[in-house]
């Protein structure tokens, strides 16, 4: 096998921080792009996880609004109403409204879609109509029921279980997309700043820098080992937050660890 071929040669220098020094230049600019691409793979399969082990999520993350219209007085007429595998029937339509909109039950759907913010429950779904936001149409699971629901949280959270059945694709698309590109964004600002103050250095004749893209090249292969013990971590806790920490924190002891045992100078190796 050869081991000068890529990727093969990229794992070959991440092994400890002085093969990642020794190695900070056999990366091209695409490779170095590929990598990076790589090392953002790694973050962001802890969150596609997380939201894809899910049961649920807040509606009003996205429905902020209905959060809302669910009174007390619609949340008496929801516990009236009878739940039989995956259906829904109010005996007496009712029909509520406030400054955030209108909750209805037992109405065909074309009496009321004319309404701004509507909450309606018909007897196979509940839709929902809100402003800035797309019209939903959730069809309720056998298990469906309100019956036994206590207060406006546990009504809440009822239809966020439906709504997250319907939609989890979605949900965890969205948020996967979202997180791994804030994480991206990140990861190539550290990238960049670390690469930059290391450049710095070149007129120094202390260190054997002497272009950008090897100190970006150094850079990335000292924050693949971090990044592989925090995607692991996620894997165990998922905390993006943590997450980072890791990533960040390990990248600035492994620079530590290069530049005691080298001073970023080539001479230093070749005299141990």
């Amino acid at each position: 096998m050869n081991t000068k071929l890529f990727p093969i040669n990229y794992f070959k220098s991440i092994r400890t921080p002085i093969t990642a020094f020794i190695h900070r230049q056999q990366l091209s600019w695409p490779k170095l792009i590929l990598v990076l691409l790589f090392l953002n793979a790694l973050m962001t399969i802890p969150v596609t996880l997380n939201f894809a082990q899910r049961d649920t999520y807040p509606i009003e993350s996205f429905y902020p609004n209905i959060l809302n219209v669910l009174e007390e007085q619609p949340l008496a007429e929801l516990k009236k109403a009878d739940y039989h595998k995956g259906e829904m029937i109010v005996a007496d339509p009712f029909i509520f409204n406030n400054d955030y909109g209108t909750v209805a039950g037992g109405f065909h759907q074309e009496e009321l879609m004319e309404e701004e913010n509507i909450l309606l429950f018909n007897q196979h779904e509940f839709v929902i109509k809100e402003e800035g936001a797309p019209t939903a149409k959730i069809p309720y699971t056998e298990d469906f029921s309100l019956k036994n629901i206590q207060n406006q949280k546990e009504a809440l959270n009822a239809l966020s279980r439906q709504w997250f059945v319907q939609n989890q694709a979605f949900v965890v698309a969205f948020f996967t997309f979202m997180i791994s590109s804030f994480l991206l964004v990140m990861t190539l600002l550290v990238i960049l700043g670390a690469s930059f103050f290391l450049y710095l250095t070149k007129n120094s004749h202390i260190t054997s820098i002497t272009t950008y893209k090897e100190t970006v090249n150094l850079v990335i292969n000292l924050l693949s080992l971090p990044t592989i013990l925090a995607t692991l971590f996620g894997l165990i806790h998922f905390d993006i937050v943590l997450m980072v920490t890791i990533q960040t924190l390990g990248l600035l002891i492994m620079l530590v660890v290069v530049y005691a045992k080298t001073q970023f100078n080539d001479k230093k190796l070749e005299s141990k």
